[in-house]
């Protein structure tokens, strides 16, 4: 039986606030004064979001209706993990790597869990072979318009030692601060950890599982500019939840989160 937030049916996301933000999805989409050539996928998208059956959510993360469900089994499953291991004994990252910054025009190249696999060897270097405990983690990216690049960078949570592993990542160059390169978005704390006890459970695990991309800089959840989302939600259309998510020490087992 899967593990959810809520029995009310509304959990992160209220289905009103996603039927909403279809409609403004659906207006992006069908832009008509877009001559590129992915145009014609952007309306095939937006007729999908239009005509679903709301009941029956179509399987795609660019679809708020989908994502609702998902986020709110998903992340219900990881706050269960954290009832289990207690809160204080965990803690949220937030990790970018220099390399992870690509050109707008170049993001459907990007291929998201060969940067998770990335981070995940890297995480396992540091460990040492101590395999104690679990980390759950996702990718996304925020659109920089001064380099016109979108920065790939990964939430998530982790136990003690996983924590203290990316901990150690600090020292490696591709984790270090960096500013001044041409083309690259600046980057001063490329390892964000919680030090305090987690509080305002279970809605502060939803940062790591969010159903939007933003724009950098300017304050949070700034809508990306039309064309931009466009973009993203392309990008996300050809994804899997598998290939955004990364599990370490964890494996899913009759619909549920669990440790191994």
């Amino acid at each position: 039986m899967e593990y959810r937030l809520s029995t009310n049916g509304e959990g992160f996301d209220p289905k009103a606030k996603q039927l909403k933000e279809i409609q403004r999805r659906i207006i992006d989409l069908r832009l008509k004064n877009d001559s590129s050539l992915w145009v014609q996928y952007a309306h095939e998208l937006a007729n999908i979001l239009e005509f679903q059956d709301p009941k029956h959510p179509y399987p795609s993360i660019a679809n708020p209706l989908y994502m609702r469900e998902r986020r709110d089994c998903v992340i219900g499953n990881v706050y269960r993990l954290l009832c289990v291991n207690e809160p204080d004994s965990c803690g949220m990252f937030t990790v970018v790597r220099q390399e992870w910054a690509t050109y707008a025009g170049d993001l459907f190249d990007v291929d998201p869990k060969s940067l998770l696999d990335q981070f995940r060897q890297d995480v396992r270097n540091e460990m040492r072979g101590d395999n104690v405990g679990w980390l759950f983690a996702a990718i996304e990216a925020s659109f920089d318009p001064k380099t016109n690049c979108y920065q790939f960078h990964i939430h998530g949570v982790a136990t003690d030692r996983h924590r203290a592993a990316i901990d150690k990542l600090r020292k490696r160059k591709a984790y270090q601060p960096w500013e001044g390169i041409p083309g690259i978005p600046d980057c001063k704390r490329p390892i964000l950890i919680t030090r305090q006890p987690l509080t305002n459970l279970p809605s502060a695990l939803g940062y790591i599982l969010k159903p939007f991309w933003k724009l950098r800089g300017p304050g949070p959840g700034v809508r990306l500019p039309p064309q931009e989302h466009v973009r993203a939600l392309l990008w996300l259309h050809r994804q899997r939840l598998q290939r955004i998510t990364l599990m370490m020490g964890l494996s899913v087992r009759n619909g549920q989160i669990l440790e191994k």
